[in-house]
C-alpha cells in the first residue's frame, strides 16, 4: 500500500515448508524433540522508505508459526532490514510529497 511517493506499507502473508533438527528450533518440549518438518504460517509487516533515487530501506518484522502439532504452539519472530539498490518504480501517481529526486518538472503554462 503506497502511503506517499516516498513510503509504502508492505504486508507479507504466506506459507512455507520448514525443517529443523534437534537442538535448533523446537516446536515441542519433552522426548519428541527430534528432527521436525512441516508447514509454517508466515505473517509479516514492513515498510519501504525510498530515501533517494536508486536507494530504499525496507525494515520488516515477521511472525512464523508451525501448522498443526500440539496445543503448546510456539511462535518465532524475525526482524530484519533490507536494502534496495538501483531502478525502482515511479510513484508520481501517489499523493503527498515527492520522493527525493523523483519530482518531475511541472509543465510550463502558456502566457
Amino acid at each position: 500500500m503506497n502511503l506517499t511517493r516516498a513510503a509504502s506499507l508492505v504486508f507479507t502473508p504466506g506459507l512455507s515448508w520448514g525443517f529443523t533438527s534437534s537442538g535448533a528450533l523446537r516446536f515441542t518440549d519433552g522426548p519428541d524433540q527430534g528432527t521436525r518438518t512441516g508447514t509454517i504460517e508466515r505473517l509479516g509487516i514492513g515498510a519501504d522508505f525510498r530515501v533517494r533515487p536508486g536507494f530504499a530501506l525496507h525494515p520488516e518484522i515477521t511472525l512464523l508459526r508451525a501448522v498443526g502439532g500440539d496445543d503448546r504452539i510456539q511462535y518465532f519472530y524475525v526482524a530484519g532490514l533490507g536494502f534496495n539498490f538501483g531502478a525502482m518504480p515511479n510513484y508520481d501517481d501517489v499523493g503527498g510529497s515527492a520522493a527525493p529526486g523523483n519530482a518531475r518538472a511541472a509543465p510550463e503554462s502558456p502566457q
